[in-house]
Order: structure tokens, then C-alpha cells, then sequence
């Protein structure tokens, strides 16, 4: 019952608004899709694509030798972490702090221009 009355109110509301079916979808569609997603998502994305490349270079799939790669760097490191730390340590800092970094980013962003999240605080 409570989801069909909201149906009815939002059915109601587009059809005061819009006069033809086709201008009334459009209306369905632009109105409640979130245009924060355009804006946001590279950022996610471009982190996605680090942590891809990393992990499909850490395994050997990614980049070849001359090109260098955080991911291949780690696994090269694996077998000199005993007396040699640093070498796997700065490459996954790299990795970690480029991913978090891009998240609070698009995050950042999010909060910012989203108004829904504004009229709250």
C-alpha cells in the first residue's frame, strides 16, 4: 500500500510537469539520476585502475621490464625484504597512499557538491 501511494504521488507529479509520455520518462530519468556520479567517478576509477595494474603487474601480466611498475616492483622486492625493506615498502606506500588519496578526493567532492548532503549539515 505505502508503495503504491508514493507511486501515485510520483506518477502525479511527473504527469503535472510534463505533458507528452516520451517528456514525462526523460523527466523520470534526468530527475532522479545522480549527476555526482559524472563528476566523482574518475576519481574512483582512476584509483580502481592503479590498484588493476598493480596487481596484474605484481603477478607478471602487466607492463614489461623496461616500463616501470609499482606492482612489479613489489614482487621483485619479495625476495630481498630481509636486508632490503625499503624496497617493497616505498612502492606499496606509493600504491596506498595514491589510492586512498584519489578515494577522499572524489569523496571530498562528493560532499561538497552534492546539495542533498549541503541542506543537511
Amino acid at each position: 500500500p505505502a508503495c503504491q501511494s508514493i507511486h501515485r504521488q510520483f506518477s502525479s507529479g511527473t504527469q503535472k510537469s510534463c505533458s507528452s509520455s516520451r517528456s514525462r520518462i526523460e523527466y523520470n530519468i534526468w530527475e532522479y539520476q545522480n549527476p555526482l556520479s559524472v563528476r566523482t567517478s574518475p576519481y574512483i576509477q582512476f584509483a580502481l585502475g592503479v590498484v588493476a595494474e598493480a596487481g596484474l603487474s605484481y603477478v607478471g601480466l602487466g607492463v614489461q621490464p623496461p616500463m616501470p611498475s609499482w606492482g612489479r616492483m613489489l614482487s621483485e622486492a619479495q625476495t630481498m625484504v630481509g636486508f632490503a625493506p625499503w624496497l617493497a615498502i616505498f612502492p606499496g606506500l606509493a600504491i596506498m597512499l595514491l589510492v586512498f588519496g584519489f578515494g577522499l578526493l572524489g569523496d571530498g567532492l562528493n560532499d561538497h557538491l552534492d546539495p542533498r548532503i549541503r541542506r543537511a549539515r
